[in-house]
């Protein structure tokens, strides 16, 4: 494996950091199990090219008491499968979740949380459903737009919607 990955593992670590995001394959899955071991670390497999979570499953296979997944909604929304459906598929394996909002299906073309097609509301419901009490991260991809406005926005949608009945 190359030796940025052990490299990534060493910062974390002396960061303090006890989860690690990244895309991972099945073939990697053993070094990267053998590595979160090593480290006393976990990593949350994130969605991307995955059209389905039976593929992040397939990823995580053995693996699964260091290795789960961090649900990206966009990336869901960008592949044409449902947020919250992949969210209530992985509910046992779900250790982190972007939530980030995409213009259309089959390009990544980020937006503000809500304005777009990936299934904000429903994800954070599903999250409530399921009893999620991990961290969920507010993503957005802005390019040359300050976002810094949108995801204050979000922050408090997310809590409202979080916080109700």
């Amino acid at each position: 494996y190359p030796r940025w990955t052990r490299l990534c593992f060493e910062t974390a670590k002396m960061l303090g950091i006890e989860l690690i995001t990244s895309g991972i394959t099945k073939e990697s899955a053993p070094v990267i199990y053998s590595l979160c071991n090593e480290y006393g670390m976990k990593v949350g497999v994130e969605n991307h090219p995955e059209k389905h979570p039976d593929e992040i499953k397939a990823a995580i296979g053995d693996y699964g008491d260091l290795l789960g997944t961090t649900v990206d909604t966009g990336w869901y929304g960008t592949q044409g499968f449902s947020a919250a459906e992949a969210i209530w598929q992985l509910k046992d394996y779900l250790l982190n979740v972007h939530l980030k909002d995409v213009r259309e299906i089959g390009e990544h073309n980020p937006v503000a949380l809500g304005t777009g097609i990936a299934g904000i509301a429903e994800s954070v419901q599903a999250l409530k459903e399921i009893g999620y009490d991990r961290t969920v991260s507010i993503e957005h991809e802005a390019g040359k737009h300050d976002p810094t406005e949108d995801c204050a926005k979000a922050l408090v949608w997310v809590k409202r919607v979080f916080n109700e009945g």
